[in-house]
């Protein structure tokens, strides 16, 4: 599957139903799984860059994934930060989940802050980020998306 009709099947989702579904999700990662690892990174990410209209929707159908599926960055990460923080909804916490699982959260903080000193991006949106990675996780969360 392309990045550009993954990205479509996504905001297809997030247009179809009010909520996440469970269903689709599976879906889409079942597909995604048959992706190389880059095609995996590039879609995803994809809704953080450019986000589509319904953007909470998206980004939670994006960032579960990226959760699950944990693809390797094509960026480094003070690169990718620049790329998806300026796009990102920060009640999202899968991004900030994924950056820890893939990064580290020491890792993730030092980058933000060379983010911060640089004024690179608005401070809200790093300081969202310690937030996420200071909060315990709850598996099963309920969309914040409705």
């Amino acid at each position: 599957m392309t990045r550009d009709a993954f990205i479509a099947r996504i905001v297809a989702a997030s247009e179809r139903w009010p909520s996440l579904n469970h269903q689709e999700l599976e879906r889409l990662r079942r597909r995604l799984r048959q992706t190389p690892e880059e095609g995996q990174f590039d879609a995803l990410v994809a809704a953080f860059v450019d986000p589509p209209r319904n953007t909470c929707l998206a980004q939670e159908y994006a960032g579960r994934l990226l959760e699950v599926l944990n693809p390797k960055p094509r960026v480094p990460l003070d690169e990718l930060l620049l790329l998806v923080l300026p796009g990102w909804d920060p009640s999202i916490e899968q991004l900030p989940t994924y950056l820890r699982n893939r990064f580290g959260d020491d890792i993730v903080v030092a980058a933000l802050a060379r983010l911060d000193e640089a004024s690179a991006v608005k401070p809200e949106l790093t300081e969202a980020v310690r937030f996420w990675l200071r909060s315990p996780r709850s598996p099963g969360k309920q969309s914040v998306c409705s």
